[in-house]
């Protein structure tokens, strides 16, 4: 790998001017925007609109501090959920039973232009999430 860094040194390529501030949350957002990348559960804290592959819907919300809610097929929950590796959520202590997906870890898409994602469970269960409006 440090042959890689040293051809890129050595390339003649133009040096895009110093890191700021600015430059590194800039960075930090769009790595954020990209739940493909979540590597916390920071990354991943807010509210979702899901579809799942078989019409179930629901509505997520996840927080900073690695606990969801939500309803999904019109039953509500809660969570706790870790950030294992980047772009994958695995949710544990979900508090009903009757839910129809079962705790288990998740694993997000990168975005699609529409905003959208696609995400698939442990069980094989898929669907598509969205910034809930």
């Amino acid at each position: 790998m440090s042959g890689a860094l040293v051809v890129a040194a050595c390339s003649g390529a133009q040096e895009e001017g110093p890191v700021t501030d600015e430059s590194v949350a800039a960075d930090t957002q769009s790595v954020a925007a990209d739940p493909s990348m979540w590597a916390s559960a920071e990354d991943a804290a807010g509210t979702y609109s899901l579809t799942y592959a078989d019409g179930t819907e629901g509505v997520l919300t996840v927080a900073a501090d690695g606990t969801a809610e939500g309803v999904i097929g019109g039953e509500e929950f809660t969570a706790s959920f870790t950030v294992p590796e980047p772009g994958k959520l695995c949710y544990t202590d979900l508090s009903n039973e009757d839910l129809s997906v079962p705790a288990q870890c998740w694993v997000n898409s990168p975005m699609n232009e529409d905003g959208s994602w696609n995400f698939a469970g442990d069980d094989g269960t898929a669907g598509t999430a969205k910034p809930a409006e």
